[in-house]
């Protein structure tokens, strides 16, 4: 994963033969050709001295997992109130309804 120093540089879209990548500071252009074959939108990349790039295959895991817990738990809150059953086929928020029953 990218060092505490090292900024955080992932991949946006592709236009035409070039990625486009956010940073902390704005945006880059960089041509596929110095980029893994294999990049897709998402993955975080380091530059290497060579003026290639890699994946930062740990820093993407780490970046997706973060991402798919907070949409877990956005849709969760979306189904709460929407009073969608729980996977226990029951809607139940543990309030009592307006018969003073649970």
């Amino acid at each position: 994963m990218a060092g505490r120093n090292q900024a955080v540089r992932v991949i946006d879209r592709f236009e035409g033969q070039d990625a486009v990548v956010e940073t902390h500071t704005g945006w880059l252009r960089i041509n596929q050709s110095l980029l893994p074959v294999n990049v897709v939108e998402g993955d975080l990349i380091i530059p290497l001295e060579d003026g290639t790039w890699q994946i930062d295959v740990e820093g993407t895991e780490a970046r997706r997992r973060l991402i798919q817990k907070k949409m877990d738990r956005l849709l969760e809150k979306k189904y709460m109130q929407q009073g969608v059953p729980n996977e226990n086929g029951d809607n139940d928020d543990g309030a009592d309804d307006d018969h003073g029953h649970r």
